[in-house]
């Protein structure tokens, strides 16, 4: 809700700002591929952490199979762009780990979502109708998991939400293929550096804010 409500607040605000050598678009893209995680947990913020848990050092690692979806909104001057864009992965649990649980207590976890919220920037480029693109993006990666506590005895106690967050860095690389003078298909791939290591593609629409002509998806021709 509130990632939506920036973005929408974002795209008001932008588009008030166009001239005859600026671009302004958005994004929305499906993603698919591979993401890991090798980082500790703990009891996500507002959530108490149980005590059959608590300073048990439980960690999350893994690589698993993830797809998700995603926002973008850049501005361009002539061949440089800049923007936000936040992306969410759903993918099963990764394998857990911890020091040993007292009294038959054992932790267990069945889904994961691995978010990244960051700022880029790049270059654009054109090859005809062809409008290819590179960016290095920065940012946060937050990972979140429900962990379940069980007991041979009592069976399940409860669910916990755990999370942790790392720092974000990696490039992407993609291409606006014209459909529309208002309207591509975005497509590439991306991968992490840093956060949450991921190598996925992507596809989706990407679209021209604002009513002016002189907006495109790419730098506008300067002969």
């Amino acid at each position: 809700m509130v990632t939506g409500l920036t973005f929408l607040l974002l795209c008001t605000l932008a588009a008030r700002v166009w001239a005859e050598e600026h671009a302004l678009g958005a994004s929305i893209r499906g993603y698919g591929g591979l993401v890991s995680a090798d980082s500790p947990l703990g009891a996500a913020l507002g959530t108490d952490e149980p005590d059959p848990l608590r300073g048990h050092d439980l960690r999350a690692a893994g690589v698993r199979g993830a797809g998700g979806f995603g926002v973008e909104l850049f501005y361009a001057y002539r061949d440089l762009r800049f923007g936000f864009d936040t992306t969410v992965f759903f993918s099963d649990a990764y394998r857990l780990s911890s020091t040993p649980l007292a009294n038959g207590f054992s932790a267990t976890a069945h889904s994961a979502t691995t978010g990244d919220f960051d700022v880029f920037f790049g270059r654009m480029f054109a090859i005809g109708d062809i409008k290819p693109y590179v960016d290095l993006r920065l940012g946060i990666s937050l990972l979140d998991t429900p962990v379940r506590l069980e007991n041979p005895a009592f069976g399940f106690v409860g669910e916990t939400r755990y999370d942790a967050v790392r720092f974000m860095f990696g490039p992407r690389a993609g291409v606006y293929i014209p459909i529309t003078p208002g309207l591509s298909i975005d497509t590439g791939a991306e991968t992490s550096l840093l956060g949450y290591s991921r190598i996925v593609g992507f596809a989706g629409v990407g679209v021209k804010l604002g009513t002016d002509d002189r907006l495109s998806f790419a730098p506008p021709d300067r002969r």
